[in-house]
């Protein structure tokens, strides 16, 4: 284990906080423990911030959980058992103090009707000696049967630490191009800051690696609902509003000294970014119109995450709604349409029921201060991917685990 010493001069090299140090060494450590010495490594895939981090930008941002993709299905109490020889060999090799006997599955989330994300946390004890009755917790997501658009990387493991030859190993991690089309994707659908930052530090803060930028337009195109009409996403992603995230960049982007831009920056040059990332791609084809517009589409996105009525007119009728999905779907003539799914209060000829309508009939939208109670799923975060469902149900989808020893977990 590296020294209080080492951890408190890097800390203040990088200008962060020491459990975000004590966090990246121990993952660097799980990390080559399961590359270098588990079974799981020949087919986990490691994606998301610490793909970034571990396999490509040593300077990026601080990720707090190691997510991965595996092609197959999951038999999560063997993951959980190499995810514990993994802790083994780490405790052997560096001193670090895990709590194996505290290792387990957290949830379990089915996505889709194949994929399903199994969420499992560990847990050590603080470098600096503090109360083990509060370990520090890590947070590990798997996604089975993930189908990924490009081969995955064999990459050096980062790891800027004094015992990096000893935490040496080649990581599979995603391709730089399909993880920042996921990025791409996210920020559609999520608005998040981290992707908006790991999209501007990838494509025009960092020097070290020449990204091909017309593969992750390609690969998000094929990724999402776009591929017909690639004009329509450039629209939607340059209408984000961006300023709605101001408040957040530096207050929860955690990163190395010098590597966080200004925010209104990076703002402007990330829309030049845009316009050159789809520069070799159509614009202005008729079949934009297929899709909800960002006037629709942005208030309609903030309601469902707030859990808000919308109220609006349409087909000249006014209606008192709440928000479900926005799915795309092709009729028997193949014309091809983005749906907005709406719990209809106002009701009608048919009473208060589901119902799918389209954007060019809607009028003077407003999303209300009055919340409600989903009685489906909210999927407003996933539009823009193709969906396999054809109706809503009334249960949740998501599973929280009991361990054995009946102690209370968390919901995810």
């Amino acid at each position: 284990m590296i020294s209080r010493e080492e951890i408190d001069a890097k800390s203040a090299e990088l200008g962060v906080g020491p459990s975000h140090v004590q966090r990246d060494y121990v993952f660097g450590w799980l990390l080559a423990g399961l590359y270098g010495e588990s079974r799981l490594g020949d087919r986990l895939v490691l994606k998301g911030g610490n793909a970034l981090r571990k396999g490509y930008f040593g300077n990026t941002r601080f990720s707090e959980d190691l997510d991965f993709a595996f092609p197959g299905r999951i038999d999560p109490q063997d993951f959980l058992d190499a995810l514990n020889d993994i802790g083994r060999m780490a405790q052997a090799r560096t001193g670090v103090q895990f709590h194996l006997d505290r290792t387990e599955q957290l949830s379990r989330e089915s996505i889709n009707r194949e994929q399903t994300v199994y969420t499992y946390q560990l847990f050590f004890t603080d470098f600096y000696g503090k109360s083990s009755n509060v370990p520090v917790s890590l947070h590990l997501d798997v996604t089975e049967f993930t189908r990924l658009q490009l081969p995955p990387r064999s990459r050096a493991l980062i790891h800027p630490y004094s015992d990096h030859e000893a935490c040496a190993a080649h990581v599979s991690v995603i391709s730089l191009e399909e993880a920042l089309a996921d990025k791409l994707k996210c920020l559609l659908q999520r608005r998040s800051i981290h992707d908006l930052f790991d999209l501007a530090y990838s494509t025009f803060v960092n020097g070290e690696i020449q990204v091909d930028k017309r593969n992750v337009v390609t690969t998000f195109l094929r990724k999402t609902i776009f591929a017909p009409s690639p004009g329509a996403a450039l629209n939607l992603l340059t209408a984000i509003p961006f300023d709605s995230m101001r408040h957040l960049w530096d207050s929860t982007i955690t990163c190395a000294r010098g590597s966080l831009p200004e925010f209104t920056d990076t703002v402007a040059r990330w829309k030049t970014e845009l316009d050159l990332l789809f520069a070799d791609f159509p614009r202005g084809q008729r079949s934009e119109a297929a899709f909800y517009p960002a006037h629709l589409r942005t208030p309609i996105m903030e309601a469902g995450a707030e859990r808000k009525l919308v109220r609006l007119t349409y087909d000249g009728r006014e209606r008192l709604v709440e928000p479900y999905a926005l799915r795309f779907k092709r009729r028997k003539d193949g014309v091809g349409q983005e749906y907005l799914y709406v719990w209809d209060r106002t009701g009608g000829r048919t009473g208060p029921n589901i119902k799918s309508w389209l954007h060019y009939k809607i009028g003077n939208l407003t999303v209300t201060d009055e919340r409600f109670e989903p009685r489906y799923e909210v999927e407003l975060a996933k539009a823009g991917e193709f969906s396999d469902r054809l109706g809503f149900s009334r249960r949740t989808r998501r599973h929280v685990i009991t361990p054995p020893s009946g102690r209370r977990v968390r919901r995810r």
